[in-house]
């Protein structure tokens, strides 16, 4: 027993916790480390469990309003105040507070919810804020509280700490919350560039994570440097150093904002012991050592400011400042259209502005006790924020290869908006790096989420109202125009950028009929009762939805879609609510899957079943989710995979004898990463028990929307695989049962082209051209099957039509000469003539120039100048 007392004096010494422990911590040096152990669990739990919901209203879209994410932002460190400030009694007596234990205690709460326990405990409503509120105040008072003493207290210590004065004035509390305040917002001078370093709400909470280790390092390195009266002067003045340190901050995002700069830093940051590189990006250690390396300075001059803190009510002036420093980040943002050296330029100028009001705010604190020194320090380092210059912290995707050039970039409330041109070519809209509109086979998912809800919904072909949720663009405006909307209006969090953002990507199209309303006023003309719209739409997107708003808060019908990956298997997979009763699926095949929640207004759903084409899966099964930080330890693209297969695994235990869940799971669950020297199609793992279920689900009653589409989808790969076998096995009998669908033809032909049988092949070519007479991409490997068929007769009349639909197109001209003189038409030479004419180099015709018989027929290699 001996030896543990020793070795806990030892502990205690170490933590800077050994100052006259009877006198310091009322009721107890182990009751003090205690409460503030809890009082700081209490905050870090809170304000990871606060974090914003991205949908915490259906109208603002897949991010929430910047009031609203300052609101919760807030709460947590308002709450702490308040109970602090409740719990410090009469004559400003209270329990002293233990600085490392509470620095301690902040991190081990917020570690604990947002990397252990958030799948499984998470809110989503301002009832569950309130909730959290009322819960932190409560905490926090039951921490706080203290013995009560007599009014001569407010001229002695209330803890007896030596050196220290009583409790602090008003106008010390006061200077502390207004330099915590402009702390705050300087640090999010850095974090708003350092967010562009990862794409997901993962990668974010990995960010926080890191700051608050280092706050609690911080805490516990400085703890013994300020004791007494330093302690007095130092606090406010570390809190103008927490401000000017986010300069090193932004300095740091300048060297590692591009591809060499940030994965030298990789490779470098753990002293070569363990080198890291690009590929670890969005994972645990490289996100947490990127987070530490950019907000090691302010993190560590907070650490120090809270261990100066000597009185439970400079405690609450520092959570004071802290909540309404949350409340004002926002004003930030300038909202209107930059570029990336004006972004750089703003951060200096907002950096000097919040460093002048930080020291204004030491200042304050310091009158209180005539500290004209420290005073001049603070102004000193503020004037230090105004004047050094900052470098461009313009962070676009240095994990990249080839990094985008945005075309407009528009510093919002709500984050950075970009429009940058995709690999296709394609304008997309991004928000902090995620996408806001589709690209790439995005684009065909967003088609079939367009015609899946016209289905489930029994939507008029025209005259349709809609209310688009999302940022609207060319490609979105075609897709809802061509089946039936005459009117599209669109809100969003991000409305007021929507016309700048439009003018970008309509330039020189015409915009649709529509306007631009912000939340409030489409809820408003909700509440008038207006009927204003036939839909309202929200899209899925790369920013995803992670809880979905109450299906009261619009007007019905509704139609939210998300990908795959980022609904059931990131929200926990065990929520339960109005919307979990089922889900539609849309896609452009198997790879771009998206969930659709549609609601028609008239009850339980009784629409989206077989009768209109729809494919509907139960989702109310619950299973267990995966632990945050154990999925954080994976790469980007295995945890997308996880959480598609863990979707679809929801499903499946939701429905067990649903054959379409079963073979999605499996099939998501072959998936891995691929060389990217391979095709699309080779990148794509099957296998024999995914396509026979799927051709199952396609024999047993009429496809829908979804089937038919991934049936599509899987023809064409099964065809670039050049798989003869699957085709024959799987899409055979499909095509057998259900005669008329041209993809599947057009996949029997080549499976029977490769198998050397053109007669077959050509019998399939046929159908597929009867069903889609425009799709010229078929005419060439048509003619070419009925001329190894040796019918050239046939194949002299398909390509004739094809050239009147598109005359001079030299490959068909080629082909058609060739079967002319195969099938003793005498025109055939001329035309064969006019073309050697044209390409002397075209030495595969010139065999056709002699007289029959001519050899079996042969594929014609490409001519030296063919122009398709």
């Amino acid at each position: 027993m001996k030896r543990v007392v020793r070795a806990s004096s030892r502990t205690v010494r170490a933590l800077g916790l050994d100052r006259s422990a009877a006198a310091l911590y009322p009721g107890g040096e182990m009751n003090a480390r205690l409460c503030s152990l809890g009082l700081g669990a209490t905050v870090g739990f809170a304000a990871s469990l606060a974090r914003t919901p991205l949908a915490a209203s259906l109208l603002d879209g897949p991010v929430a309003a910047p009031f609203v994410t300052a609101l919760w932002r807030a709460a947590p460190f308002l709450a702490a105040a308040l109970g602090v400030l409740l719990g410090v009694r009469r004559g400003g007596g209270g329990k002293t507070i233990a600085p490392i234990a509470l620095a301690w205690g902040g991190a081990l709460g917020f570690a604990l919810h947002a990397l252990v326990l958030s799948p499984w405990l998470s809110i989503s409503s301002t009832g569950g804020l309130a909730a959290v509120f009322v819960a932190t105040t409560a905490l926090a008072w039951l921490a706080a509280r203290g013995p009560r003493v007599g009014a001569e207290s407010d001229t002695t210590t209330t803890s007896g700490a030596p050196g220290t004065s009583g409790a602090p004035g008003a106008l010390r509390v006061a200077g502390l919350a207004l330099a915590s305040a402009a702390a705050v917002i300087a640090l999010e001078v850095a974090a708003r560039p350092l967010r562009q370093f990862g794409s997901s709400a993962d990668e974010q909470t990995i960010f926080a994570a890191a700051f608050v280790a280092c706050f609690a390092i911080g805490a516990t390195a400085f703890a013994g440097l300020f004791r007494g009266e330093r302690a007095k002067s130092a606090l406010p003045v570390l809190l103008v150093v927490a401000a000017v340190g986010v300069w090193v901050s932004l300095t740091t995002i300048s060297e590692i904002r591009t591809r060499d700069g940030l994965d030298t830093f990789l490779r470098t940051a753990l002293l070569g012991f363990a080198p890291l590189d690009l590929s670890r990006r969005a994972m645990l250690d490289a996100d947490f050592l990127i987070g530490a390396r950019v907000l090691v300075v302010p993190a560590f001059a907070w650490g120090a400011a809270l261990a100066c803190v000597r009185h439970p009510r400079e405690l609450a002036g520092l959570a004071l400042g802290a909540a309404l420093g949350f409340c004002g980040v926002h004003w930030l943002a300038s909202g209107g259209a930059i570029d990336g050296e004006t972004l750089a330029r703003l951060s200096n100028v907002q950096l000097g502005r919040v460093a002048v009001v930080a020291a204004v705010g030491a200042v304050l604190a310091l009158l209180a006790h005539r500290k004209l020194v420290a005073c001049a320090l603070a102004i000193a380092l503020a004037v230090v924020a105004w004047v050094a210059p900052v470098r461009s912290t313009a962070v676009i995707t240095p994990w990249e290869r080839f990094p985008s050039e945005p075309v407009l970039w528009i510093d919002h409330p709500i984050g950075l908006l970009t429009i940058e041109p995709a690999l296709g070519g394609e304008l997309t809209v991004t928000l902090d790096r995620r996408r806001l509109t589709a690209v790439g086979a995005e684009l065909k998912a967003e088609e079939a989420q367009v015609a899946t809800m016209w289905r489930a919904l029994g939507l008029p072909s025209r005259g349709v109202r809609v209310l688009l949720i999302g940022q609207l663009s060319p490609e979105r405006t075609q897709r809802l125009s061509i089946f039936g909307a005459e009117r599209i209006d669109r809100t969003g969090a991000w409305w007021s950028a929507m016309p700048a953002l439009e003018d970008t990507l309509f330039a020189g199209v015409q915009k649709p009929q529509g306007e631009v309303l912000s939340p409030a006023e489409a809820r408003s003309r909700q509440a008038r009762g207006e009927r204003a719209w036939d839909l309202l739409w929200m899209p899925a997107t790369e920013a995803g939805v992670f809880d979905l708003p109450s299906r009261a808060s619009a007007e019905r019908p509704i139609a939210v879609w998300q990908p795959v990956a980022t609904y059931l298997a990131d929200r926990g997979l065990g929520a339960e609510d109005e919307w979990s009763r089922d889900v539609l699926l849309a896609g452009r095949g198997l790879d771009a899957v998206c969930f659709g929640f549609v609601d028609a207004g008239d009850g339980p759903p009784s629409w989206g079943g077989a009768e209109r084409g729809v494919e509907r899966l139960a989702a109310h099964a619950t299973l267990a989710p995966p632990l945050p930080w154990v999925r954080l330890r994976q790469r980007a693209f295995q945890r997308r995979f996880d959480a598609e297969t863990a979707s679809f695994a929801r499903l499946v235990a939701s429905e067990p004898s649903s054959k379409l869940a079963s073979a999605l799971e499996s099939f998501f669950s072959l998936q891995v990463v691929s060389s990217p020297f391979e095709t699309e199609a080779q990148q794509v793992e099957l296998d024999g028990e995914v396509l026979d279920r799927l051709r199952d689900v396609a024999l047993e009653r009429e496809p829908g929307e979804f089937v038919r589409r991934a049936w599509n989808w899987l023809a064409n790969v099964l065809t670039e695989k050049r798989d003869v076998a699957a085709i024959l096995s799987h899409i055979e009998p499909i095509a057998a049962r259900h005669p008329g669908w041209p993809a599947l033809d057009r996949a029997l032909a080549a499976a029977y082209m490769e198998s050397l049988d053109p007669e077959t092949a050509s019998a399939h070519f046929e159908r597929a051209l009867a069903a889609e007479p425009y799709d010229l991409t078929q005419y060439a490997p048509a003619a070419e099957a009925y001329l190894m068929a040796n019918r050239p007769e046939r194949a002299v009349a398909l390509l004739r039509k094809a050239l009147e639909i598109q005359p001079r197109r030299r490959d068909w001209e080629r082909l058609l000469g060739v079967a002319q003189v195969r099938a003793g038409d005498r025109s055939g030479r001329e035309l064969l003539q006019t073309l050697l004419l044209e390409d002397p180099d075209d030495d595969a015709l010139i065999p056709y120039l002699g007289e029959p018989p001519f050899p079996d027929y042969q594929p014609l290699p490409a001519g030296g100048h063919d122009d398709h």
